[in-house]
C-alpha cells in the first residue's frame, strides 16, 4: 500500500512539473555527453604520433643500443729489433678505421710507403741500441672507427732488447765450380732492400754487382781454386756500415761425382827419411758419395815397420762438392809382426782437385793401434814434419812428387811395443 501511494505521488510530481523536468533532463543529458566527448578527444590526441615523435623514437632505440668503441686486441711485429734498422707493425683493425701511432723511447714511428699515414701497419725505425738495464721502448696505437669512436691506447709489450747494428749474413752456395756462375745475396728483409746498399768484394774470380745491390755474381777460373772469401759491406740510409765474410770452396766440377775419382793413384803416402812413401792408390765407386780406397799406408806398414798386411786394407771414404773428403773413424787392416797381430783403425780428412789434366787428391789421416797414434809418434821422434800422416796423390801415370829411396833402413829395434 505505501509503495502504491509514493508511486502516485511521484506521478502526480511529474504531471505537474513535467516541462520543467524535461528540460532538466536533457541539460544533464548535453552535460554527460560533452563530458565523454572530451574525455574522447583527450584521448585521442595523446595516442597519435607525429613526425617528431617517431624521430624521437628511433632516436632512442638508437640510444639504448648505445654504439661501442673499437677494442684493439693485439699487435704484431719484432720484439727484439736491431738498431738502425726499420721493422713493420701491424694492428688487426676494423675496415674504414684510421690508427694513429706512437712510441715511448727512441723508436721514430715511418709512415707506411705504401698504405700512407694513419694505416693499420706503420714501420718504425729504432736509432738506439738498449739493453736490459736500459729503460725499454714501447710502441702505442690509436684507433678511430668510422662514428669517430676510438679505442683506448694500446701498447705493445716492452722492447728491452736492441742489438747493436751488424750487417745481414750472405745466402748462397759455400761450394763453386769453375766456369760456372755462382749467385749469392744478402739475407735481407724487404725494408733493407729499400734503406741500404750493398757493396760486394772476393778474394778471387770476378765479381758483377746486380742494379739490385743486395745481389752479386761471381765467375771463378782455376787459379781461383781453393778457399775464396767474399766480403760484404752493408751501408743504411742513417750512414751505419757493416761488413759480413763467406767462404767458398772453388773447384772444377765432377760431371760424374766420385766416378771421376776412380782409378790407379800414384804419388806419396808417409814418406820418412828412410822410405820414399811411393805409393800405388786404387780407388772404386761405391754410393751415395762414396769412395773405397785400398793400400793407404802400405809402404809405411811394411817397409818402415817392418809388419805384413794380413786382412783388410780398403776403406770408404765421404767426397762432397766442396772438394773436401772425410775418412770417419774405421778399421783399416790387420798385422803380423813377430807371430803377433795387430789391428789399425784410421781417420783423417783432405781435399780433392779435378782442375788441370789430371785429379789430384791431398789427405791428412791418423792411424792408430792399441791407443797409441803412429803419426804423432813419427812426428815426435823426428821421422815426420807434422804429426799425422799425409799423402799426395793424383791420377797422372807420372806421379806426383816422389821421395828418393834411401838405403838406409829404420832400426826395427827402436819400435816400442805396441
Amino acid at each position: 500500500m505505501k509503495i502504491k501511494i509514493i508511486f502516485e505521488q511521484i506521478l502526480n510530481y511529474y504531471v505537474t512539473n513535467k516541462k520543467q523536468i524535461m528540460r532538466k533532463f536533457w541539460i544533464l543529458t548535453l552535460i554527460i555527453a560533452f563530458a565523454f566527448l572530451f574525455n574522447a578527444c583527450d584521448k585521442s590526441s595523446d595516442d597519435i604520433i607525429t613526425d617528431e615523435e617517431v624521430e624521437e623514437i628511433v632516436d632512442d632505440e638508437d640510444d639504448n643500443d648505445e654504439l661501442e668503441a673499437p677494442v684493439i686486441t693485439g699487435m704484431y711485429g719484432t720484439t727484439e729489433p736491431m738498431q738502425g734498422r726499420y721493422f713493420e707493425y701491424e694492428v688487426a683493425g676494423g675496415e674504414g678505421s684510421s690508427f694513429t701511432w706512437s712510441t715511448e723511447g727512441s723508436a721514430i714511428i715511418v709512415t707506411h710507403p705504401e698504405l700512407g699515414a694513419n694505416a693499420k701497419k706503420t714501420y718504425i725505425y729504432f736509432p738506439d741500441a738498449i739493453t736490459e738495464t736500459d729503460d725499454p721502448d714501447y710502441i702505442y696505437v690509436i684507433e678511430t672507427n668510422t662514428d669517430g669512436l676510438q679505442s683506448e691506447k694500446f701498447s705493445s709489450n716492452a722492447i728491452n732488447i736492441i742489438s747493436e747494428f751488424d750487417a745481414v749474413g750472405i745466402l748462397g752456395s759455400e761450394t763453386a765450380n769453375v766456369g760456372v756462375t755462382s749467385n749469392f745475396a744478402a739475407n735481407v728483409s724487404e725494408l733493407d732492400k729499400i734503406y741500404s746498399t750493398y757493396a760486394w768484394e772476393c778474394t778471387g774470380g770476378i765479381v758483377t754487382v746486380n742494379t739490385e745491390t743486395w745481389k752479386s755474381d761471381i765467375n771463378f777460373s782455376s787459379d781461383d781454386v781453393g778457399i775464396q772469401t767474399i766480403t760484404m759491406t752493408e751501408t743504411t740510409d742513417k750512414g751505419l756500415t757493416g761488413v759480413t765474410t763467406f767462404d767458398v770452396s772453388v773447384n772444377c766440377a765432377l760431371e760424374n761425382f766420385t766416378n771421376d775419382l776412380v782409378g790407379t793413384w800414384n804419388g806419396v803416402d808417409a814418406a820418412t827419411p828412410y822410405t820414399s812413401g811411393t805409393s800405388e792408390i786404387v780407388t772404386t765407386s761405391s754410393y751415395s758419395g762414396q769412395l773405397l780406397i785400398s793400400n793407404i799406408n802400405a809402404d809405411w806398414i811394411l817397409n818402415f815397420w817392418g809388419e805384413e798386411v794380413i786382412s783388410g786394407g780398403t776403406i770408404s771414404a765421404s767426397v762432397y762438392l766442396d772438394g773436401t773428403i772425410v775418412i770417419s773413424d774405421q778399421f783399416l787392416f790387420t798385422t803380423l809382426y813377430e807371430g803377433e797381430s795387430y789391428d789399425y783403425r784410421i781417420e783423417g780428412s783432405g781435399t780433392w782437385n779435378n782442375c788441370g789434366e789430371y785429379p789430384t787428391i791431398s789427405l791428412a789421416y791418423f792411424m792408430t793401434s792399441n791407443g797409441t797414434e803412429w803419426g804423432a809418434w813419427c812426428y815426435e821422434n823426428g821421422y815426420f814434419a807434422q804429426p799425422w800422416f799425409a799423402i799426395e796423390i793424383t791420377l797422372d801415370p807420372a806421379g806426383k812428387l816422389i821421395k828418393s829411396e834411401t838405403n838406409i833402413k829404420f832400426d826395427l829395434s827402436q819400435k816400442p811395443v805396441h
